[in-house]
């Protein structure tokens, strides 16, 4: 469940709606930001002033970054980055593990880390 603004995402112009899902993407995976042609300044200016967006100039048009606003309006709270994932799961077998008050074995480190 994503937090409420006072954008409708899913309402957006189509080029505003892709600058924020290109962003969310961007940021799922780990990198903050991506550069864009200038021609999507406009576009872009809309989402900015929305304060969905963060921009800056660069000589090849500008380079956009999700706000806060605009985290919580593309960006599922229950999303785990696939960097993070086999950190949380090593968390979340350690929690269980003080709370049984039994110790870890290096295979179920390794196997959380895995995936398995």
């Amino acid at each position: 469940m994503t937090a409420p603004t006072a954008v409708d995402v899913d309402r957006l112009p189509p080029t505003q709606y892709l600058i924020l899902e290109v962003l969310a993407a961007r940021h799922r995976s780990g990198e903050g930001h991506w550069t864009f042609p200038a021609r999507l300044t406009p576009a872009a200016r809309r989402l900015e002033a929305a304060d969905l967006v963060r921009l800056r100039s660069t000589p090849e048009g500008f380079e956009a970054s999700l706000t806060a606003a605009g985290r919580a309006a593309v960006l599922s709270d229950m999303y785990t980055s696939p960097h993070a994932a086999p950190i949380e799961r090593v968390r979340a077998l350690c929690v269980a593990a003080e709370a049984a008050g039994t110790t870890l074995h290096p295979n179920q480190i390794l196997a959380a880390l895995g995936g398995r």
